[in-house]
């Protein structure tokens, strides 16, 4: 892998039997059209929405636990098939027995669905009834236990027991132009053989197959090729499916989930601990995810994480103070403690070898390059200049900023080759072809110096920790700006100038602000909770703000605060389902390299993204009322008319389609006729209404 590549990241979620799961043995998935996911487990049927589930247990009726198989239809039916081998059709919400005699059913590439058992296989309409011709399999056989796989160009792939030595061995067979044939490449191959099908580049997998059982098989038109499995894999491969991203996944017998990078595979926990589920039925979701059913841990849900987390130092807490990112990909982390590190994708190093500068400088707190290749930082000891990663300041210079040397918070570039520098003292340095000259600040700011900024008319702004600005002009006047301009009273996280030249002002605990006319003005914006604290802020390449805060990053469009007459802009919120590891940012600038990508330090490493994946359109999900409760009756399933009598008491009982969504939906409700106006719901999905009025 190159340097700086970033492997692609997911997010794990699961539910059991203490989430309202039937059984931790999760032996069928289906994902029906209307988008509830259905899955069969030891314990009978159940329906999820990503929030609950709704069980179809044998009270209920057919069918019987277990449910061996699930496939749903197009026009939004389930075919089910149970312990006793008899099979249901699930039409309306009623399961009805299906007697065509079909043994299996399979979705194919194309779409459709196709049912078959040891003689042939029929194409079936969206309704589930049979359509176009009779293909008889091959013969003579007595099982059909590989599966069929139907191709996106309607070529057909299937396992089939053929009369070889040893009864587990089986037979591939094709049919791609009318006539099916055997397969002679990479046979014979073993039962269990988890027949995957087509990837979306064209190419097919079968996987458990060799003498080893640790390889996988892919056919590409007349060409094959035989992957091996890694050691740390120690069976071979159970399950495989490719999810809406184009990763391919698959199971091994002996528990645990991997996905194919190349020629690689890497390893996906599911669990914390060393031993992992055993894989026993994938699912790629309609949302681009990936379900994960397991023989005895449950049911798990994979989503692509946009945001990518990264650890520097193991021997803390890892708490980031300054980030940047280099043109090789690579990142220079500065932390809280334990020294300035290079981050690369194959592992950490310390910054420089340097280790006179290593012992002193446990705190790296800014980074700034300049022309001429110079890359000054920040720390706990003064300022240090390096050059291709020599340090080519000595302790002399340093020893200008004190005794020991100030402890530099921030620095900013003054235009003309030379930088400022902040401290934790309250002052402020300007340093230029190694000249240092310290400033005379009003007495009003002696504080500590968090932020610096340059404005596009030369203008230096800095940012104290407890709510003063410092205003100094290119011709060397100050001016102090405090509460009378706006400027609220509480401590405060960070200081921004956008590429419009608007200044932004983040606080620990009153939110975002914005200088208009001379005055600071809170931009009101929601969330989670209420917009708060706000410690770091970057601006994206199209000119959206990201903000980090100790409730995760958020970013919006500041366009839309212009807007007359319009809501603030919602807040697009990032979190631990997204990726990160840890949702509190720490008071530092955020970063942004070449290539748009952006840094957010935290107080367990750092995290990055890129805004244009997290600003794609969202799948919307579907409401959907699901019944409701009357005073005098119990919960009905009905979605037809009800007759609440005068004075009467409902409660309705509603949902939102899209489970891989459920962890962020929200909703808002109102009942036309008594109120106009929308309520807020929040996650909730239920609403009760007392003493009515007639009709």
């Amino acid at each position: 892998m190159a340097v700086g590549e970033r492997p692609e990241q997911s997010v794990v979620k699961s539910w059991s039997t203490l989430n309202g799961l039937p059984s931790n043995q999760v032996t069928a998935l289906a994902q029906t059209a209307d988008g509830f996911l259905w899955v069969g487990t030891g314990g009978g049927l159940a329906r999820f929405d990503g929030a609950g589930f709704t069980v179809h247990g044998p009270e209920h009726g057919p069918p019987n636990p277990p449910v061996q198989e699930l496939v749903a239809l197009p026009g939004g039916g389930l075919w089910v098939k149970d312990q006793k081998l008899d099979r249901y059709w699930m039409r309306n919400g009623r399961f009805v027995k299906d007697t065509t005699g079909w043994t299996q059913m399979t979705t194919g590439g194309d779409g459709n669905v196709y049912a078959y058992n040891a003689r042939e296989v029929r194409a079936l309409d969206a309704q589930g009834e049979v359509t176009g011709e009779i293909i008889p399999f091959p013969g003579p056989t007595t099982s059909t236990t590989g599966g069929l796989q139907v191709t996106s160009e309607g070529g057909m792939w299937i396992m089939l027991q053929g009369k070889r030595k040893e009864e587990s061995e089986m037979e591939l067979w094709t049919r791609l132009g009318g006539e099916w044939a055997r397969r002679q490449d990479g046979g014979p191959f073993f039962s269990p053989a988890a027949f995957v099908g087509q990837d979306k580049a064209g190419a097919v997998w079968v996987g458990t197959c060799g003498e080893n059982w640790r390889q996988a098989l892919r056919i590409t038109g007349a060409d094959s090729e035989m992957f091996a499995i890694p050691e740390l894999f120690q069976k071979g491969i159970h399950q495989m499916a490719e999810d809406g991203r184009g990763t391919l996944w698959a199971g091994v017998h002996a528990g645990g989930l991997f996905r194919w990078r190349g020629q690689e595979a890497r390893g996906q926990p599911l669990s914390p601990v060393e031993r992992q589920p055993v894989i026993s039925v994938l699912l790629p979701g309609a949302g681009g995810e990936l379900w994960v059913g397991t023989e005895d841990e449950g049911l798990f849900r994979l989503t692509h994480a946009p945001v990518s987390s990264y650890r520097v130092s193991t021997s803390a807490m890892g708490k980031v103070t300054a980030l940047f990112p280099e043109a090789d990909g690579s990142v220079l982390v500065g932390t809280e403690g334990t020294g300035v590190y290079r981050w690369r994708q194959e592992g950490v190093s310390r910054f420089t070898a340097d280790e006179e500068f290593n012992k002193h400088s446990r705190y790296g707190n800014a980074f700034l390059p300049l022309p001429g290749g110079s890359l000054w930082l920040g720390m706990g000891r003064g300022p240090h200049e390096f050059k291709n990663n020599i340090r080519v300041s000595d302790w002399a210079f340093t020893d200008q900023f004190g005794a020991t040397g100030d402890s530099i918070l921030c620095l900013c570039a003054d235009g003309e080759g030379g930088f400022w520098a902040g401290t934790t003292d309250g002052r402020l340095y300007r340093v230029h072809d190694r000249s240092v000259r310290r400033m005379d600040l009003p007495p009003q700011f002696r504080q500590t110096v968090v932020c610096l900024e340059r404005d596009a008319e030369g203008n230096v702004w800095a940012l104290g920790l407890s709510g003063r600005i410092l205003k100094i002009a290119p011709d060397g006047r100050m001016t102090v700006l405090g509460e009378e301009s706006g400027v609220p009273d509480v401590r405060c996280g960070s200081l921004v100038i956008d590429s419009k030249n608007r200044l932004w002002l983040g606080t620990a605990a009153e939110g975002l602000y914005r200088l208009v006319e001379k005055k600071f003005e809170r931009v009101i914006t929601g969330g989670p909770g209420q917009l708060r604290s706000v410690l770091q802020i970057q601006e994206d390449a199209d000119g959206w703000l990201w903000l980090g805060t100790l409730e995760g990053i958020c970013g919006f469009d500041p366009a839309g605060l212009d807007r007359a007459g319009e809501d603030p802009p919602p807040l697009r919120w990032l979190s631990a389902r997204d990726g990160m590891e840890s949702e509190q940012c720490t008071r530092m600038r955020a970063a942004r390299d070449a290539n748009g990508r952006l840094y957010f330090g935290t107080t367990r490493g750092f995290s990055s993204f890129d805004p244009r994946e997290i600003k794609e359109p969202l799948r919307l999900p579907s409401p959907l009322i699901e019944g409701w409760r009357l005073e005098n009756g119990g919960l009905s399933a009905s979605r037809g008319k009800a007759e609440v009598p005068a004075g009467g008491r409902i409660g309705i009982v509603f949902t939102g389609l899209g489970p891989e969504l459920a962890d962020d939906m929200r909703f808002r409700y109102r009942l036309s006729g008594l109120k106009d106006s929308w309520m807020d719901a929040g996650a909730g999905r239920s609403v009760e209404y007392a003493q009515l009025p007639p009709g």
